[in-house]
């Protein structure tokens, strides 16, 4: 590994433990970019080709199993307390967020105390695939092959080639 690649993964686990941290407050692109010291667009490159999601699609990965792990442990909180504490915008949002993910309501996750049978077992929340949230199989992806803080091994060689 390059020290150029070095620095990135570097760059890149500091915005994950950020995100991981301010789960709760809006994340922008403009500011996790910051926080990586990139501009808003190579950031956005670098982090997808290191992670293997783009910054939202990992954001809402960890509020849904944030969310999920509070209504099993928290049974008193509403569903809306949960979904607004977990960074969630509105209930609405979550409640189509969830169902996407679980393929049940927050309300029959938490009344059933776990995944439905079958729903995650062929689901790798980390792997997916851009808007299809198709699992992908054949990369590597967040959390395979760990250095410094529980990431990414190697990051792919990014072109800068100018598109023609």
């Amino acid at each position: 590994m390059t020290a150029t690649e070095r620095e990135y993964v570097r760059r890149i686990n500091r915005v994950m433990d950020f995100i991981e941290t301010n789960l709760e407050h809006p994340l922008p692109l403009e500011r996790l970019a910051e926080v990586a010291l990139f501009s808003k667009f190579h950031f956005h490159r670098v982090f997808f080709a290191q992670v293997g999601e783009t910054p939202g699609q990992f954001i809402q990965r960890l509020r849904i199993e944030k969310a999920a792990r509070l209504l099993l442990s928290n049974r008193e909180r509403a569903v809306t307390e949960v979904a607004l504490d977990c960074g969630f915008s509105d209930s609405a949002a979550f409640a189509r967020a969830f169902r996407t993910t679980f393929g049940v309501s927050a309300s029959e996750y938490r009344r059933r105390g776990k995944s439905p049978a079958g729903v995650m077992s062929d689901r790798n929340l980390s792997t997916v695939d851009g808007k299809q949230g198709k699992a992908v199989n054949d990369r590597l992806r967040y959390g395979e092959g760990r250095i410094d803080t529980s990431r990414r091994i190697e990051m792919p060689t990014l072109s800068m080639q100018p598109i023609p």
